[in-house]
């Protein structure tokens, strides 16, 4: 998985070279597919392993951050590629 992130983060990241704009390009680079599956494969399983070991506390905060990125998705002129995306 992790040279699928890297591969897929060379396309996608412009301080690697990369544009956003790879999304918009058909067909769809085999490298992106990679890079996206992934990250939908195994963010369940991290997910669950953190809201395991994780307190009450943690979780109000990703409450909070999820429902704060939710509303920004509709603003106008929302960017989704940006590094204000970090919790």
């Amino acid at each position: 998985w992790t040279s699928a992130k890297e591969a897929g983060e060379k396309l996608i990241k412009p301080e690697l070279g990369g544009s956003d704009k790879v999304f918009e390009e058909r067909p769809i680079k085999k490298e992106i597919k990679k890079h996206c599956g992934g990250r939908v494969e195994y963010l369940p399983e991290l997910r669950k392993m953190l809201w395991e070991e994780k307190g009450e506390e943690w979780k109000e905060i990703v409450k909070v951050a999820t429902e704060r990125r939710v509303e920004e998705t509709q603003e106008v002129g929302y960017l989704s590629l940006g590094r204000n995306e970090v919790v």
